[in-house]
Formats: structure tokens, C-alpha cells, sequence
């Protein structure tokens, strides 16, 4: 690598940043390492080729949702994906969820998966309803 090189690196998510290689030879072998460890603080960390735009602003992050108090009429993939719409970008209603008590799970996409707690009162024709919605695991 030339000493004047601009890495260009960016936070991408909570352990995960964004480097823009000077040319394809310099990644792909830098992508043959299986792991390398960075002498200043100790970190180890591996380096993978990605299609993402360098100059992307941000990526949203998939998760799974939790969706708590979901009226009986309502528990159609439509009607949740129109509820989870409200919090995140709705992908795939997990069918057995709907059909058994408790919680519905929906795979969503959000910015920031952190923010997503609490509940919404949501009106199905003019009756009000308190629509939890918690991310499953650790964000």
C-alpha cells in the first residue's frame, strides 16, 4: 500500500465499517485474510468485498420485530405489515405467528433498531388498540 493512501472508512454499523481500496488487486488481498489483529489496541477484524455504494449515507438494518396486542380481525400478514409500516419497512410476516397467541413476528428493515420500543394506539374502524412493537435480541 502506498503511505498516502485515503482509506475512506466509515462506521456502517456497530462493529462494522466501510474501507474503499485504492485498486481490486489491494482487495482481493487483503479479502485472502482469514483474520488480522491491529497492533495499536488489539482489535481483530476480517476485511470482505461488498457491492454497497461507498458514498451510500447509511444502511438499514433487517431485524425481526416483536408485534404485542394484535387484535384477532387483524392478524392477516397484511393488516401487520400495514401496522410494523408505522416503525420499520415490513419484508416477511412469519405465517406461524399468526396463527398462535401472543406476539407476531415480522422481518423489517430500520435505520436504527434501537428506537423500536414501546407501543402505538393504533383504531381499527374508530375502536383503539395499544400495539406494542420490541426488537427481537440484542441490538
Amino acid at each position: 500500500m502506498k503511505s498516502n493512501w485515503d482509506f475512506r472508512v466509515r462506521k456502517m454499523h456497530r462493529q462494522e465499517y466501510m474501507v474503499v481500496f485504492p485498486n481490486k488487486g489491494s482487495l482481493e488481498t487483503f479479502t485472502k485474510l482469514s483474520e488480522f489483529q491491529m497492533s495499536l489496541f488489539g482489535l481483530k477484524g476480517r476485511i470482505e468485498n461488498t457491492g454497497r455504494d461507498a458514498e451510500a449515507s447509511s444502511m438499514l438494518q433487517t431485524i425481526w420485530i416483536r408485534v404485542l396486542n394484535v387484535p384477532d380481525f387483524a392478524r392477516d400478514a397484511d393488516s401487520v405489515k400495514e401496522l410494523v409500516s408505522l416503525v420499520a419497512e415490513p419484508l416477511i410476516v412469519d405465517e406461524l405467528s399468526l396463527v398462535r397467541t401472543g406476539p407476531v413476528r415480522v422481518q423489517s428493515r430500520c435505520k436504527n433498531p434501537a428506537t423500536i420500543k414501546g407501543s402505538i394506539e393504533f383504531f381499527f374502524n374508530g375502536i383503539g388498540t395499544f400495539i406494542g412493537f420490541e426488537v427481537e435480541g440484542k441490538q
